[in-house]
């Protein structure tokens, strides 16, 4: 078999993902804050765009709510079929019309919020544990008043001790007592009393590591010479116990929260239905309002040449502006989409037939949900 050279002219279909294509997929990544402030950088820099109104003309016919039957729930739980789809999409209403929750039954998401423990609940449940006598009980939760939320201690104890009527080397047994707690170094007034907290913790602190900790200005201006002969060790010994000293926490209460717990705005509420079943709809004040000032182009278009740079830029301002309001569109549309799914897969929601919840499915993923029992 002879063989030979020859030029062969195939045709083939691929699909090619445009930037626009890429950006819209990114745009439904996008957790809540994200978007929002996505859309004020877009405000910022095409002139055709502006902020809508409150009364939701911005959106057009974005759905915003779906009705799930009772008798949907019935059927199996397989993906729905074409006709079961199509059905679906019919019952979602229209932006334009009024939701059908009252803003005043809905839940307050802050009474919902995780608690996060703070360093004063903390060490506050400890001391209640602790055998301390009644005066020794009242010292230690004025040291703990005085606590910082880094987990340092900045009071003269004489004068609390003056303040509370002790002597100063009760409030002195106390406070080596509420050094003890958790997390290792609070209640110390200095770094090295951190650090030195720490090492007597996990048994670490000898005389090379007390000399170590008694010159930490030299190991910030790295003065390796210098300690290597305070601390009477050699080189190698001394870049351990720096090791030592950098796996230490410099700011012990740093680990906990101090302010309130950040609470995550539902994306989507679910409610009971009147004829049974769960109605679905998303949060008008989770999509971003924005139009298209139309007049603005007309009028300035009027008055630029048809080649013009001018009427290029305008083009292109109305065409990112375009494809930015059909993005949001989609988007609202997909988290719709995927909250109506999640309510028809979960057995838990015929169960509790008197539940109000939030969704957050921002970036297309569940982020957290807040219930609240109407019962």
């Amino acid at each position: 078999m002879l063989s030979s050279a020859r030029l062969l002219q195939r045709q083939k279909q691929s699909m090619v993902a445009s930037p626009q294509l890429i950006e819209s997929i990114r745009l439904l990544q996008l957790a809540r804050a994200e978007l929002h402030q996505f859309v004020e950088q877009e405000l910022e820099k095409n002139p055709l765009l502006e902020p809508a109104s409150n009364d939701g003309e911005a959106l057009g016919d974005v759905p915003i709510s779906a009705d799930q039957s009772t008798g949907a729930r019935e059927k199996d739980m397989d993906r729905p079929t074409s006709a079961e789809a199509a059905e679906r999409l019919g019952e979602w209403k229209s932006l334009r019309n009024t939701t059908n929750i009252p803003a005043d039954s809905r839940p307050a998401l802050d009474e919902f919020a995780a608690c996060t423990e703070t360093l004063h609940d903390h060490v506050a449940g400890q001391i209640a544990l602790t055998a301390f006598t009644p005066q020794e009980r009242l010292i230690a939760g004025e040291l703990a008043a005085h606590l910082e939320d880094t987990g340092y201690l900045r009071v003269d104890l004489l004068e609390l001790a003056g303040k509370l009527n002790a002597r100063e080397t009760d409030v002195e047994r106390v406070l080596a007592t509420l050094r003890q707690f958790d997390p290792p170094g609070i209640f110390a007034r200095t770094l090295g009393e951190c650090l030195e907290i720490q090492l007597r913790q996990r048994d670490r602190f000898d005389p090379a590591m007390a000399a170590l900790v008694a010159n930490l200005e030299m190991v910030a201006r790295r003065d390796f010479q210098a300690l290597k002969q305070h601390c009477c060790v050699d080189e190698e010994d001394l870049l351990e116990m720096l090791h030592e000293i950098r796996a230490l926490d410099p700011k012990p209460g740093n680990r906990f929260q101090s302010g309130a717990p950040e609470s995550i705005i539902p994306d989507v509420w679910v409610t009971p239905s009147p004829g049974g079943g769960w109605h679905i709809e998303l949060d008008p004040d989770a999509l971003p309002k924005i139009l298209i000032n139309q007049t603005y182009f007309a009028e300035i278009s009027r008055h630029t040449a048809q080649n013009s740079k001018d009427q290029v830029f305008l083009n292109e301002c109305l065409q990112s502006a375009n494809w930015l309001i059909r993005s949001l569109d989609q988007r609202a549309k997909t988290i719709l989409k995927v909250a109506t799914e999640i309510v028809r897969q979960q057995d838990a929601f015929s169960n509790t037939a008197s539940t109000i919840c939030g969704l957050s499915i921002s970036g297309l993923s569940l982020r957290r949900s807040t219930c609240m029992s109407r019962r």
